[in-house]
């Protein structure tokens, strides 16, 4: 759903609708949800898709890639891939002359993209000019924003306490709200009375609406399964934000009908 509500954005927001779109995804259920989401955003905003690649999960030469996207004049590309996959991509074509605007799926984002050690303090790495301007899809509050999110006020506060080197970084931000919301499911389990693998499951199923303070969306949890939430975060790279890290949001949570829309057999974030 995460590409499909940026596409959105792209189109509706910016009003983009005619300009080129491509996609780089790689050949695992994670890059195909990304596809599926492309795809579904591709009909339902009839956009233009001048190139649709593919690559290995370890893949380290994207010259192929990033060459048919820039013969392609591609100017929007979703990039369905990890963060060393996307810093062999956005780096080969920013060496090209290449410069769409990269919309990168959660997962192909880090820190260390940008410096050595993951803080704006640290030696940037060879591929930090050319992910400066990249758009990042997530749903995790800002780190270091606790006006609206008392969840990351108290995240940042334990973490002060347990874990006080612990630099910006979105996957440590989403193991704690997992943890939270993993906390609420272990304690609806416990009081039941009946701690087996078939009340967990029971007790997911009727978990209903989880807040984790703001920190990640409110989540739905029901017999239904699918998505707990279909919400997307949109940031954008920038050299240095401080305390914040690297990613500054330039769209604040937000779900389109379309996403709301899309069918799963399992979780996903296409």
């Amino acid at each position: 759903m995460t590409v499909a509500n940026a596409l959105h954005y792209v189109t509706h927001t910016l009003h983009k609708g005619s300009a080129k779109f491509g996609i780089v995804y790689n050949n695992t259920a994670y890059g195909k949800d990304g596809l599926k989401g492309y795809t579904t955003a591709k009909n339902a905003y009839h956009f233009t898709t001048v190139a649709q690649e593919t690559a290995t999960a370890t893949e380290t030469n994207f010259t192929s890639q990033a060459t048919a996207l820039k013969t392609a004049g591609a100017q929007y590309v979703v990039a369905t891939i990890l963060p060393t996959e996307a810093a062999y991509l956005v780096g080969t074509a920013a060496l090209l002359g290449y410069h769409p605007q990269w919309i990168l799926q959660g997962p192909a984002w880090s820190e260390y993209l940008m410096t050595t050690n993951g803080t704006p303090s640290g030696r940037p790495t060879p591929a930090e000019p050319a992910m400066q301007g990249c758009w990042v899809l997530g749903y995790l509050a800002a780190w270091g924003t606790t006006a609206k999110s008392p969840g990351m006020k108290l995240m940042l506060k334990a973490t002060h306490k347990y874990f006080p080197t612990q630099i910006p970084d979105g996957y440590y931000e989403y193991g704690f709200g997992q943890a939270w919301v993993e906390g609420q499911l272990l304690a609806k389990v416990i009081k039941s009375g009946h701690i087996t693998r078939t009340q967990v499951l029971k007790s997911k199923e009727h978990l209903g609406t989880v807040s984790t303070g703001g920190l990640l969306p409110t989540a739905k949890y029901s017999p239904k399964n699918g998505p707990a939430d279909r919400t997307t975060e949109i940031g954008q790279v920038t050299k240095t934000d401080g305390a914040q890290g690297f990613v500054k949001v330039i769209k604040g949570f937000f779900t389109t009908k379309v996403a709301k829309k899309m069918k799963f057999t399992s979780a996903a974030t296409g």
